[in-house]
């Protein structure tokens, strides 16, 4: 019981910033501890980088929630509408970190998924591809446009 009480907060908030659904992301952490455990024997403890380890597992199993719904991905094609509303001029906006969380929960699955790699797990673009089964390429211009989205719906909260 102590293992889980020291690394369920962590993995909670990976699954929770993917997946945007309390109860999902309970339920995905779950899932990670369990899987965790069946496999224990297989990881020499004590394990340098457990807690990585743990919230990895979740951030792939929570991404598998998603996929299983097949809405990840927007279409590149996809017209944003948001060329001309990202910021022109460089403005500095008293912005609080609670609305920064939700301008970000407030983006599409796959957008919010991309960002929370990307910003909050510090993922590489390969990293995140191969995560994904997506190219490289591709990871980033979603990023671009995920971050384009961002900006506006943080712009609409500020004003």
């Amino acid at each position: 019981m102590e293992f889980y009480t020291l690394f369920c907060r962590g993995v909670y908030n990976s699954c929770f910033r993917i997946l945007n659904n309390p109860m999902d992301a309970e339920e995905v952490m779950q899932e990670t501890f369990i899987k965790f455990f069946d496999h224990v024997q297989d990881y020499v403890l004590p394990y340098p980088d457990l807690e990585r380890k743990l919230r990895r597992m979740a951030i792939n199993a929570s991404i598998d929630v998603i996929r299983r719904r097949r809405v990840l991905l927007v279409p590149i094609d996809d017209n944003l509408d948001c060329a001309e509303d990202v910021y022109g001029e460089e403005e500095e906006a008293d912005i609080s970190v609670e609305q920064i969380q939700q301008a970000i929960a407030q983006l599409p699955d796959g957008y919010r998924t991309i960002v929370n790699l990307r910003l909050i797990e510090e993922f590489s673009f390969e990293h995140i591809a191969q995560i994904l089964g997506i190219a490289p390429s591709t990871a980033r211009s979603q990023f671009v446009r995920a971050r384009k989205k961002l900006e506006i719906l943080i712009k609409k909260l500020v004003v």
